[in-house]
């Protein structure tokens, strides 16, 4: 990788570089030939050749390797101490078909996507990660700060992102969990999107996690206690395989026990003012600064430089240092 290829062009001084030396090679071999006698000629006609050749050579590779110093190229990584602030905060989203349910507008999985943009736009020191979960559970997004990359994924959330059939809460949380980095200190906060629906696993083996691993958990409940449909894309309901309509329904009895349990905070993404009590939970939970480690790339000009100044003295060394006595 280099961070300047515009500066690469410079290596293109080689070419009138190469006119130059060209021309002092004519020039230096035609005064040989008169100075040098026709008995002499062949021998030191050899020794100027080969001299010129791997001079020029030399000092042409010089050229080029200052080029490549110039542009910055860069390889490898090394951990540096590095003091941040701000959270790194874990989404964890329900994908299971429920949350397509549109009892909250424009839908419980859109409404998440939101609520989660709004966050991150609200803590621009934040580190973020994407889970999502239903029959199974997979990290989207790995923590990062390319906020780009993050709502292009939340934009396009939707159940087919994973296979697995069901609704698994427990996956969720452990991947969720399991997604925090240990490079930085920092403040860990878990917003969890769900509706309170799950078929397999038990939420509640997470548990003892969250506080042995200082996380703070923030429970979005999605939906509302009314019993809801599911659109599909082709304009039908979810059906159960004997075509009787499936419903949704929120949970409170499931997320309070988990909220409980973890010590965590339960909000209802139904309520007015819901956006600011989500942000004043994050924001109440912001640390100060925090030094960590993080990975940078190693520019290697130096490599370059140092062989430009190698091939400069060997093109330097080459053409004056004198040959079988001659010259």
């Amino acid at each position: 990788m280099s961070d300047r290829p515009e500066l690469l062009l410079i290596s293109l001084a080689a070419l009138p570089a190469l006119l130059i030396l060209w021309r002092c090679y004519s020039n230096g071999r035609n005064d040989l030939r008169r100075l040098s006698g026709n008995w002499l000629r062949v021998e030191f006609e050899n020794v100027y050749v080969v001299k010129f050749f791997f001079s020029s050579l030399f000092f042409i590779l010089f050229i080029v390797l200052i080029a490549f110093s110039a542009a910055g190229f860069r390889w490898g990584s090394r951990s540096v101490p590095d003091e941040r602030n701000g959270n790194e905060i874990v989404f964890v989203i329900d994908l299971s078909y429920s949350m397509l349910a549109e009892d909250i507008a424009p839908s419980r999985m859109k409404r998440s996507a939101i609520l989660a943009k709004e966050v991150a736009q609200s803590s621009p020191d934040a580190r973020v990660s994407v889970v999502g979960f239903k029959g199974r559970a997979s990290l989207l997004l790995p923590t990062t700060e390319d906020y780009i990359a993050f709502d292009n994924l939340l934009s396009a959330l939707h159940p087919d992102l994973i296979t697995a059939p069901g609704t698994d809460l427990e996956s969720g949380l452990t991947a969720g969990l399991d997604s925090f980095t240990d490079i930085f200190e920092s403040h860990r906060i878990m917003v969890l999107f769900s509706d309170g629906e799950y078929l397999t696993g038990d939420p509640q083996k997470s548990v003892k996690r969250f506080a042995d691993e200082k996380v703070n958990l923030i429970i979005l409940g999605m939906g509302n206690e009314n019993p809801a449909r599911i659109p599909l894309n082709d304009g039908s309901v979810l059906t159960d395989p004997d075509g009787n309509v499936l419903t949704t329904e929120l949970r409170i009895d499931v997320l309070e026990k988990l909220a409980d349990a973890t010590g965590g905070s339960l909000l209802m993404a139904n309520e007015p003012g819901i956006r600011d009590e989500l942000l004043k939970h994050v924001s109440g939970e912001e640390g100060g600064s925090r030094w960590g480690y993080n990975f940078e790339d190693i520019d290697r000009y130096r490599v370059f430089l140092v062989a430009a100044l190698l091939c400069l003295t060997a093109s330097v060394a080459v053409r004056y240092i004198k040959w079988g006595g001659s010259f």
